[in-house]
């Protein structure tokens, strides 16, 4: 179906080709841009980041093992993670954002009798140099192991975060955040946990887990609705 010619730009941003985007949703009236989530290294210090172009990153996946308390404590953040893209040109940002990543959990050392609990939480904000603002979050499955199951176990997530519409002006940074959290059901234990994030899609491993690249893809994206002007 041929795209209607009156989508010429972003709001805000002046005309910018329709190539600009991976796709368009025309019941959203948004442009689609993907953005691979991966790895870097600035000044000899790791870097996470956002970006539509494929590299190699040095870590392709990123794990942490942690000592949770007992459950009456709540969830406890085993793994936190900035995303980060600039902006240079103003842009708005609303509608549905998808975010798809593989994490994993390993259970190999829960204590007999003990059910661990994890879910993937992720957040999308706005950073300008000086303060950060909240824009939207969702989270995923709940996912439950508890001792004699398999001790890896592996997820697909698909997290969906609906996005109220938020202006961007020129050098403001988009950020996405990634919380894995986690809680055990009695004693005081190791939870380990990862995820992958490999633009390049190659086999990746950490915590024990092997994210193998065909059962469980290690290539994270997360889709952005960009608004358009129609």
């Amino acid at each position: 179906m041929a795209l209607s010619p009156q989508i010429q730009k972003v709001v805000g941003g002046g005309a910018v080709p329709l190539t600009n985007y991976d796709y368009i949703d025309i019941a959203d009236g948004t442009g689609i841009v993907n953005f691979y989530l991966g790895n870097s290294y600035q000044n000899g210090a790791s870097a996470a980041l956002l970006s539509r172009t494929i590299w190699y990153p040095t870590t392709k996946c990123y794990s942490r093992y942690k000592y949770l308390t007992v459950s009456g404590a709540g969830f406890e953040t085993v793994q936190e993670m900035d995303f980060d893209v600039q902006l240079n040109t103003p842009r708005i940002i609303s509608g549905k954002a998808l975010l798809n990543v593989t994490t994993g959990i390993n259970i190999s050392d829960i204590t007999a009798g003990t059910t661990h609990f994890k879910f993937l939480n992720a957040r999308l904000r706005k950073w300008n140099g000086t303060a950060e603002t909240e824009i939207a979050q969702a989270s995923g499955n709940m996912i439950a192991r508890t001792a004699g199951e398999a001790a890896m176990y592996y997820n697909q997530e698909v997290i969906q975060i609906t996005v109220p519409q938020t202006t961007f002006k020129t050098g403001e940074v988009l950020r996405l955040t990634l919380e894995h959290k986690g809680m055990q059901s009695n004693d005081v234990g190791l939870m380990s946990m990862a995820w992958a994030y490999d633009p390049y899609g190659r086999a990746a491993s950490g915590a024990g887990l092997v994210f193998d690249a065909i059962t469980f893809p290690t290539t994270a994206i997360i889709k952005i609705p960009f608004k358009l002007d129609i």
